[in-house]
């Protein structure tokens, strides 16, 4: 806002995914507490298939891997013992162990039916990451991001990896309080995600106060209404006052990339305020404008 005086006169929203519930969580909060103008701007929160709770969401790895018969048997075992180790080693404080068999599960359940994509349980071969690097190793963006020509970019670090242990590990439910009492909380979730599943999600809502809902039903608790987008079933949504908790059925760890013009629709409509009572959620049109190539989805800056 200080280096761009053009965004003044619109408010902020604060959009991310997967480790993005560590980190938005937390910079809301520290917005909310410590900043009267950012306080001023900031206005609603969304994640999709966040890392909020390794200790509640580590807990459905397993069953959700069952569900979709993926493993059965002496296979499904191995993978209960491997959450069992997960549990051990966030208690015991072995945060690289910790990682260690959080790759294992994935890698388990990548392994068993020809090459399943862990992100996405509905596709098969794991996306090539070749582009990312090809992108990010080029003169243009190295020139985009300030970035040092004599540097090269690799997708995976696992020095940096395993440092963020024991944050991975932290739970930011603390930081949930402050944000559902002040802004718009936008929570979406891709059903097809085996490393933020929706059902670990879903537990980990359970587990916050009713209290923190401004005196409304916890949103756990509110009826769920199904979601059309020209007369597709998309997902389902529920509501308590401004807090969104949407699901979307084709959707896997990067709902953008799986569902963009359900995505795009559930971005203009929480820009606008989910306090709105005008909308109804049984029969929604998208508009035609609005078209299936959409690949990345920019928060459109409304003024309120």
């Amino acid at each position: 806002y200080e280096v761009h005086d053009v965004l003044n006169s619109y408010p902020l929203f604060i959009f991310g995914e997967s480790y993005a519930g560590h980190y938005i969580p937390t910079l809301a909060s520290e917005i909310l507490y410590n900043s009267e103008f950012l306080r001023k701007k900031l206005k609603g929160i969304a994640i999709g298939n966040g890392l909020f709770d390794t200790a509640t969401q580590e807990q459905t790895f397993s069953p959700i891997a069952r569900a979709y018969g993926f493993v059965f048997g002496p296979k499904s075992q191995k993978l209960t013992n491997i959450q069992l180790d997960l549990t051990r080693n966030r208690i015991s404080k072995h945060y690289k162990d910790y990682l260690d068999r959080f790759d294992d599960g994935i890698g388990f359940v990548r392994d068993q039916v020809a090459n399943i994509n862990p992100y996405n349980l509905r596709v098969q071969n794991n996306p090539s990451k070749s582009y990312i690097n090809q992108f990010l190793n080029s003169k243009e963006a190295k020139a985009m991001f300030n970035i040092p020509e004599n540097y090269t970019y690799s997708y995976r670090n696992n020095d940096v990896w395993l440092s963020f242990g024991e944050d991975f590990v932290d739970s930011q439910a603390r930081h949930f309080e402050l944000a559902i009492e002040k802004i718009d909380v936008l929570l979406y979730v891709g059903r097809n995600d085996i490393v933020c599943t929706y059902q670990g999600i879903w537990e980990f809502l359970l587990e916050l106060p009713a209290e923190w809902f401004n005196n409304s039903e916890h949103v756990c608790r509110q009826p769920k209404h199904q979601l059309k987008l020209n007369d597709r079933i998309v997902g389902s949504i529920r509501r308590s006052h401004n807090v969104l908790v949407l699901l979307f059925n084709e959707a896997g760890h990067l709902a953008p990339a799986d569902d963009p013009v359900a995505t795009k629709w559930m971005v203009d409509h929480f820009v606008k305020g989910v306090g709105s009572e005008t909308v109804s959620y049984t029969h929604l049109t998208l508009p035609t404008i609005y078209s299936v190539q959409i690949s990345v989805v920019a928060v459109s800056l409304k003024k309120k």
